[in-house]
């Protein structure tokens, strides 16, 4: 029975030092012919290598281009992930386990209720979909760019004349990191421009709630007594994200509550 050859061990260094160097054009053609094939040591080490290219060395390259290979694949798969919305991550994880209800009557969710007028409701089934794709509920511009769903983790914040002035998404990460919530209005980086601004209005979203049409027009005709109205999206499957979620705005509310009136309607999707 022949015994199969164990390729020559690899430094770290060694190996670090060619990922992050890239060959010379000979020494490339080499590699990527070794790579058609997906030759083993065995072989390799019989390749006539360019001038100062040993055999291990050569062998080292190899290793790399094939990590470079598969770790592109990764980023491929996370940022696939990542742009197609938060929901997928949800849906393959907390979802199937976790729900989570908020009723008004049940005492232990009054640690999340703001210091300040706020709304429950759960969106029209009906208008799932359409939240969850239209522009017009749409503050992250790079969802809009690529067609992806929306964040079931959300705050959008509108004036007393229903205009968007902020908006955040979790897709973009923890808005404690984001500094988010640290000024009024809230802003988020980069995520939405002015041209955003006038798609999105607060009428539109009050058209979502699973209510009838005298209560959604007297929330919108009521928007006017205060300074600003925060739509906060939430989910019961997004368990620990919706929880910080409900803390962040709170927390908000009571830092700036004294400066400015606000209220808030909380949308289940």
């Amino acid at each position: 029975m022949s015994i199969i050859e164990l390729p020559p061990k690899i430094k770290n260094e060694d190996l670090f030092d060619v990922m992050i160097n890239n060959p010379q054009k000979e020494l490339s053609e080499v590699i990527d012919k070794i790579n058609e094939n997906y030759e083993y040591w065995d072989s390799v080490k019989y390749k006539k290598c360019p001038e100062g290219i040993s055999s291990e060395k050569l062998w080292t390259y190899v290793k790399s281009s094939r990590m470079k290979k598969i770790l592109f694949y990764i980023q491929l798969l996370i940022s696939t992930l990542y742009l197609s919305s938060c929901s997928v991550i949800w849906d393959m994880t907390v979802m199937p386990f976790v729900k989570y209800e908020i009723d008004e009557s049940d005492i232990k969710w009054s640690k999340y209720y703001p210091e300040c007028d706020y709304l429950f409701y759960d969106i029209d089934s009906s208008l799932r979909d359409i939240f969850i794709y239209d522009e017009k509920y749409c503050t992250n511009r790079w969802r809009l760019k690529y067609n992806t769903a929306a964040s079931q983790i959300q705050t959008i914040m509108f004036d007393k004349n229903g205009n968007c002035v902020g908006g955040y998404e979790l897709c973009y990460g923890n808005a404690k990191t984001l500094d988010v919530y640290d000024e009024v209005p809230i802003f988020q980086r980069n995520i939405y421009n002015d041209t955003i601004f006038n798609i999105v209005n607060f009428e539109n979203y009050i058209d979502l709630l699973d209510t009838n049409d005298a209560e959604k027009k007297y929330i919108t005709s009521t928007m006017i007594k205060y300074d600003y109205n925060m739509v906060v999206v939430w989910d019961y499957y997004a368990g620990y994200y919706m929880k910080r979620h409900l803390r962040q705005v709170k927390k908000y509310i009571k830092k700036f509550n004294d400066k400015y009136k606000f209220r808030v309607v909380y949308l289940n999707i």
